[in-house]
């Protein structure tokens, strides 16, 4: 019978452990047993549950980092952060006020750079437009530079065929940029 209740069960074991320079590692493991006679899609529901909690929990501590000690994984998951359950442009820029409001190191970053959060906004929009190099010290760059440099980053990605090529195309076309991950190896 279809309604007829299931025995199901779920143990959950969540250990975290300092992994030295004042970062600890969190491991967590779940057996989930939901029984024969629970389809294949209601299973994967549960697991597709259980990760994006896990998610849930690895940007929660992502977010306590300060900028000082950040390294070049942790620049991976800020940007994971910004763009999870964000499909459209804006979605992403009301993610990226939450995450400039918790996250310890985005808004050491914004402090320290009043343009920053302007700069990110543009490059989360995501539009295409031409890419237009901008060679201000990171110094100087006014909000409006920062605009055209998050605008030239869509652009950059595009004409390679990897990101991380793409990335260092948008690096190399705006000096702040440059100066920037030069100074945040993150």
């Amino acid at each position: 019978d279809r309604l007829s209740p299931v025995k199901s069960s779920e143990s959950v074991a969540i250990r975290i452990r300092s992994s030295g320079g004042g970062r600890a590692k969190l491991d967590f493991a779940c057996v989930l047993e939901l029984g024969k006679t629970v389809s294949h899609n209601t299973s994967v529901t549960f697991i597709e549950r259980r990760l994006e909690e896990m998610v849930e929990i690895s940007i929660y501590f992502q977010r306590l980092v300060p900028l000082e000690v950040l390294k070049v994984e942790d620049g991976r998951a800020l940007a994971h952060d910004l763009l999870w359950k964000s499909d459209f442009s804006k979605q992403r820029v009301e993610r990226l006020k939450e995450a400039v409001e918790n996250n310890r190191a985005l808004r050491e970053l914004c402090q320290r750079h009043s343009w920053m959060k302007a700069m990110l906004s543009a490059a989360l929009k995501g539009s295409l437009s031409k890419n237009r190099a901008v060679r201000t010290k990171l110094v100087c760059v006014s909000e409006k530079e920062a605009i055209q440099i998050g605008k030239n980053l869509v652009p950059s990605l595009m004409t390679e065929q990897l990101a991380e090529a793409g990335v260092n195309e948008w690096r190399v076309q705006n000096r702040a940029v440059k100066e920037l991950m030069d100074e945040q190896v993150w």
